[in-house]
């Protein structure tokens, strides 16, 4: 529900074209699990998956306090 949202509100308020290519989850890469997004079939080179515009991207000093508290330790330091 929560990604179904999200791709929601980045086609009605970002005009994003290509979000039901992507999906948002837990898979197998390289012999671990990781978290991450994802493609929902093959692709190949040069096919359209997604388009985020540039109004939309995060970038540093946007954030809000609270996701700045997520990716920063106490001295201010981005987290690896």
């Amino acid at each position: 529900p929560g990604w179904a949202r999200l791709c929601g509100w980045l086609e009605d308020h970002c005009r994003a074209s290509g979000m039901e290519n992507v999906f948002a989850g837990s898979f197998s890469h390289g012999g671990a699990s990781v978290r991450g997004v994802g493609v929902t079939k093959a692709f190949a080179r040069h096919d359209f998956v997604m388009c985020l515009p540039k109004t939309c991207w995060m970038t540093p000093g946007v954030e809000s306090e609270r996701i700045r508290n997520f990716t920063t330790d106490e001295a201010g330091a981005m987290l690896p």
